[in-house]
């Protein structure tokens, strides 16, 4: 299971505060909205009800956004852990191969077959070093074969030690194109995440100044006071007021519209 961040954590807290309030009060609102802008009353086809609702629809699609984009970023660190942690495996095995194979070497043809063999120096261990050490040491093995051996009782087979770090690099290289790949996806989707921000960082400012207003307009200043856009909200950082334990007082609360309920905790995606 995914969970959400911090920040999209208070965003969508800041963003249920604001649309509970205007749902609480919309009717009162969209009527107050249509005496302010249309003494004479609204044009036919405006329906202020309906443009409220739309903002507060936009301001919940752009919260929804950042949620899905931030549950996204979480996958992909978790996939990009575990490439990790397979490429680490991978050049532990072929390092330890390594090894064994040059010590076997210098066992049956001596210490002085160790440079003809690829297999002199320090064994490296990252990555990319040790690849290029274990293929040069596996195309250079089969040549000992033509060298006479210090120690004929012990037994090394020189094109399967060879095939055995020809198999394991390959291992190691495709691990490490897994990391790439991934480390790719995560900068992608921690991309699209902080767009979504910023976009809901545009809706909310336009969104909650507008909503300030309209509810003091309709003379509902205590609820203008608990979601007026704050330097943090604006940032997407909680005021005490969008506590998911903070209940609304009495007499405030909205129709029961088969939405969720703003008190309650957003749900969380099982991770696919």
């Amino acid at each position: 299971m995914t969970y959400l961040s911090v920040q999209a954590t208070s965003i969508q807290s800041i963003t249920r505060t604001l649309t509970w309030a205007l749902r609480a009060h919309l009717d009162a609102v969209a009527e107050k909205a249509v005496e302010v802008l249309f003494p004479g009353g609204a044009p036919p086809g405006v329906d202020m009800r309906a443009v409220c609702l739309g903002f507060v629809e936009t301001l919940q699609r752009s919260a929804d956004d950042v949620a899905q984009r931030d549950r996204n970023v979480a996958r992909k660190r978790i996939a990009d852990e575990e490439a990790r942690e397979r490429r680490d495996q991978a050049v532990g095995d072929l390092r330890a191969a390594v090894f064994v194979i040059r010590d076997a070497v210098s066992s049956v043809f001596g210490a002085g077959a160790l440079r003809a063999a690829g297999l002199n120096g320090r064994i490296p261990d990252q990555a990319e070093p040790l690849l290029t050490y274990a293929r040069n040491a596996a195309e250079k093995l089969p040549a000992l074969a033509a060298k006479p051996r210090t120690k004929g009782f012990v037994q090394l087979d020189l094109a399967a030690a060879a095939a055995e770090l020809h198999g394991l690099a390959d291992v190691v290289s495709a691990a490490l194109a897994d990391v790439a790949r991934n480390t790719r996806e995560t900068q992608m989707a921690q991309s699209l995440r902080n767009h979504a921000v910023e976009r809901w960082r545009l809706h909310y400012s336009m969104s909650a100044s507008l909503f300030e207003g309209l509810l003091r307009l309709a003379g509902f200043d205590h609820v203008a006071d608990r979601v007026r856009p704050t330097r943090r909200r604006r940032a997407g950082e909680t005021e005490p007021e969008d506590s998911q334990e903070t209940q609304p007082p009495a007499g405030d609360a909205p129709a029961d519209d088969g939405g969720p309920t703003p008190g309650s905790p957003a749900p969380s995606d099982p991770a696919e």
